[in-house]
């Protein structure tokens, strides 16, 4: 463990996957990730906050807990999605550090991620040791944490698809009845949709038999004709909604230069082109607003895209 791979977010860049794969130079063996030095090492500050937190973006705080409005919002946004999906705390990381100091934190840290098998750190991104389980990566390059210990029914499962009747509309009503609790986070990310002018037009689809809106952009051209370009699509599912947008396999090195979050760039590098087409899908299963900077910035993205 290294003290220059503690990001200011409480981010321990030796534990990621693009950090590892990078050390272990593991694209030779058939991936295709994006490597990365860590946060700091590449001159990033932090590459999960630093272009929404003046004081990271410009290294003028070592660690978040030095800002006055420590924890702030995004941080425990950040913090919460890597305690559900990847077993570790930023906040937690965070509160160590200020109270035990940095030596004592990395000496924890090694002991917790250290696999039992060979001592290399686990990669907190999908609980793997890419020295002893790269092979069952290799096999399943979407692996993410303790997958073989759960039944094969809950690996699979997914929520069911809604609003399969051709003959009920999808009103606000019926919307609202599907989505449940999720239905607060629907509304607020149709209305934050008029600020990059994309409206929804819903259509029965007879091939799926379901009821889908399609995110159009529409514009003037320079000889006064109307354009319009689908951004992505959107589909009501028990308990959320899915925006899925595809985008060019050409554009997929310029998507990974965005600032995104370190989760929506594996999704990116993971996503796999469409047969014989040349375009990758994300999909973002969307329950809260959680997502909606990511999304938001995608679909500005797919916009300029021809």
């Amino acid at each position: 463990m290294d003290e220059k791979l503690i990001a200011p977010c409480g981010m321990n860049c030796g534990l990621c996957i693009a950090y590892q794969f990078n050390e272990k130079d593991l694209n030779k063996k058939g991936f295709h990730k994006k490597y990365c030095p860590g946060c700091l090492p590449r001159g990033k500050n932090c590459t999960h906050m630093g272009d929404r937190c003046e004081l990271l973006g410009k290294g003028k705080v070592r660690f978040c807990f030095e800002c006055e409005d420590y924890p702030c919002k995004i941080l425990k946004d950040l913090d919460k999605r890597y305690r559900t999906k990847y077993h570790m705390s930023m906040i937690e990381n965070l509160n160590y550090i200020k109270e035990f100091g940095m030596e004592e934190f990395l000496t924890k840290d090694q002991e917790k991620w250290k696999c039992k098998k060979c001592g290399e750190t686990i990669c907190c991104h999908n609980g793997l040791c890419l020295t002893c389980d790269i092979y069952t990566l290799l096999t399943n390059k979407k692996y993410r944490w303790e997958m073989d210990n759960k039944p094969e029914t809950e690996v699979i499962r997914s929520a069911k698809q809604l609003l399969r009747n051709p003959v009920i509309e999808p009103s606000s009503e019926v919307v609202a009845k599907a989505l449940g609790e999720a239905n607060s986070a629907f509304i607020r990310f149709v209305n934050e949709l008029t600020a990059l002018d994309i409206n929804l037009e819903w259509r029965y689809y007879n091939d799926g038999k379901v009821w889908l809106a399609k995110g159009v952009y529409k514009w003037t051209g320079v000889r006064g004709g109307q354009n319009k370009k689908t951004i992505f699509w959107l589909s009501v599912w028990e308990g959320l909604f899915k925006v899925t947008i595809y985008f060019p396999e050409k554009a997929r090195a310029d998507i990974l230069s965005l600032p995104l979050d370190n989760d929506v760039k594996l999704m990116i590098s993971d996503s796999i082109q469409m047969g014989k087409l040349n375009y990758f899908p994300l999909v973002f299963d969307i329950r809260s607003d959680e997502m909606f900077e990511a999304v938001f910035l995608l679909a500005d993205f797919r916009k300029r895209i021809k």
